[in-house]
């Protein structure tokens, strides 16, 4: 599945970079040709990642890349989450390889819970890409996305390899 078709079933123009909250999601298996990372701030919902099953809840990480077969079912009522959209090949994108050697875990980890603190950093987090995301007149946005999301992506490596 293509970004533009992703956003497309969400009613939401395409972008290479997008945040959405409380996504519809395909009913059957797809095979995304995007980065997806999804916080999930309540209820629960069934992820199926390469084949195998995972029970994504409050304060859970999920972290879907590239050509990863997944399905997203049995949603529950109160399922509330932040979904990262991220086009392209991200290493490239963000100029980072070293925490991509740490990250290699979520080939067996895709769902992560968070600590209390790492939770609130993530929602920090979320909500300062959201406002970068509005100054459509900054000539250096896309450059501000681009620095945000190698900070986040360092300190989950870090929490990655604290946590596992």
């Amino acid at each position: 599945m293509e970004i533009r078709e992703f956003c497309e079933l969400n009613g939401r123009p395409a972008g290479n970079i997008m945040i959405m909250a409380d996504c519809v999601w395909p009913e059957e298996e797809f095979t995304p040709q995007f980065n997806i990372l999804i916080y999930t701030n309540s209820g629960t919902a069934r992820l199926k990642v390469n084949g195998r099953e995972y029970v994504i809840s409050s304060r859970s990480l999920s972290f879907i890349k590239i050509d990863q077969r997944v399905s997203i079912s049995e949603i529950s009522e109160n399922f509330h989450a932040k979904v990262l959209i991220i086009g392209g090949d991200i290493g490239q994108e963000l100029s980072i390889s070293s925490v991509f050697l740490t990250l290699f875990i979520l080939d067996e980890t895709p769902v992560l819970s968070v600590t209390d603190e790492y939770a609130e950093a993530t929602s920090l987090f979320f909500g300062a890409m959201k406002r970068v995301m509005q100054f459509s007149a900054n000539p250096y946005k896309d450059e501000c996305i681009l620095s945000l999301l190698r900070a986040f992506y360092y300190s989950t490596g870090y929490y990655l390899n604290k946590a596992l």
